[in-house]
């Protein structure tokens, strides 16, 4: 179970960070100021991102047929539900937005709502794994 969980953080979560690291790189090769962490991120990308993998560990978790807790699957299941669809409401929001004075606080939610979306998924790929008893 260990390794799958691995496999999935380094191939699903880290590595859906390279379009924002590559963003950061191209935008501070062209500039000559430091460019913040929050003009990358004012676009909502880690929302996107995080709907994706949100909905593919939904996916490694739905069929599962569960004798021991049942709940888990449910309250894990439903969680990943939630982040996925807030994020893309998020990332609607921001897209179709004029904004431009909260981008600081929206690119911390972001970030937050990333974070949690990828413990989540994590959460989702340890359940689907784990044997009945």
């Amino acid at each position: 179970m260990g390794a799958r969980i691995l496999r999935w953080l380094f191939f699903t979560i880290l590595l859906s960070l390279i379009p924002i690291l590559a963003s950061y790189i191209q935008l501070s090769a062209n500039k000559a100021a430091l460019i913040s962490l929050t003009s990358v991120l004012r676009q909502g990308d880690l929302f996107l991102l995080c709907s994706g993998f949100c909905a593919s560990a939904l996916g490694e978790l739905i069929g599962l047929e569960r004798k021991r807790w049942p709940g888990a699957k449910i309250m894990v299941g439903g969680a990943a539900t939630l982040v996925m669809l807030l994020c893309v409401f998020l990332y609607a929001a921001i897209r179709n937005s004029s904004v431009t004075e909260s981008i600081e606080f929206l690119a911390n939610i972001s970030i937050s709502i990333f974070i949690f979306g990828a413990i989540i998924s994590v959460a989702c790929v340890a359940l689907s794994e784990m044997k009945d008893a």
